[in-house]
């Protein structure tokens, strides 16, 4: 019986394994290289040619985040002012100022969710892949957050308004109660045939200034009216204005419920 040859290959095998172990061990390096990369060099690295878009969304998303929540902080400062009842506590110039800038806020943001929501689309047509639907998700989310804004902002315009008409109403009180006190007295005729002689009557000695103290007091009641009224019609614009940007309100949260509406079909 033939006996069969054996080849000795040790020395192959620990070859073999040599190389396999290097390729594991620069493998390994490359890997926790690869952990310090930054998304985009990632990307970069692995040929990622949808990477870019992905963090413009991101970048978009982040600063209409921030824009939420700078417009937050105003709107706080606002409700502050908003509450304040009293006439000599009243600022009504920051207060329309801070409702102006946060009208133009809630426009701006809207536009912005709007113009994500449109690069959304464009990346992701169909939106069945996950980082589409990611990205649908995180529409959804800072569209309820500007819900959730102009819902506050309008509150604190209703409450501003009442505020307003509260003291408009002790104003107009104040004012009638003075034209009350100023309304002339009955003069009485300096005829024979009453009883008492009529004492507005002048002597032909007595000092002018001292004629008619009565009078006199009538005419600084009114003027200490005139800047009420003013106050009143100051007030009475005020609530036009409050009632323009709710009713502009109104057309941004129309527009929200329409996106809402298309991003769920």
């Amino acid at each position: 019986m033939a006996v069969t040859s054996i080849q000795d290959r040790t020395s192959e095998f620990r070859s073999v394994l040599a190389q396999a172990q290097k390729r594991q061990a620069t493998s390994k390096v490359g890997a926790q290289r690869r952990s310090l990369l930054t998304d985009s060099e990632k990307a970069a690295a692995n040929g990622d040619a949808h990477q870019p878009r992905r963090s413009e969304f991101a970048r978009r998303a982040a600063e209409i985040g921030r824009g939420i929540g700078a417009t937050m902080g105003k709107l706080e400062k606002l409700a502050v002012l908003a509450k304040r009842k009293t006439l000599f506590d009243d600022k009504p110039t920051e207060i329309n100022q801070l409702t102006f800038i946060i009208k133009q806020d809630l426009s701006s943001l809207n536009q912005q969710i709007s113009g994500l929501q449109a690069l959304s689309r464009q990346q992701h047509p169909k939106g069945v892949d996950q980082v589409g639907e990611h990205n649908k998700n995180v529409v959804l989310m800072l569209q309820g957050k500007l819900s959730d804004v102009g819902a506050n902002f309008k509150d604190v315009l209703e409450v501003r308004t009442k505020n307003i008409q509260q003291s408009r109403s002790r104003t107009e009180e104040f004012i009638s109660s003075v034209s009350q006190h100023a309304q002339p007295p009955m003069q009485q005729s300096a005829s024979p045939l009453y009883g008492t002689p009529n004492r507005g009557t002048p002597s032909p000695g007595a000092d002018l200034l001292s004629l008619n103290p009565v009078g006199d007091q009538q005419m600084l009641m009114m003027e200490e009216a005139q800047p009420q009224n003013t106050y009143i019609q100051q007030r009475g614009e005020a609530i036009e204005a409050i009632e323009k940007t709710i009713g502009e309100l109104g057309s941004i949260f129309g527009q929200l419920a329409q996106m809402v509406s298309e991003q769920s079909e």
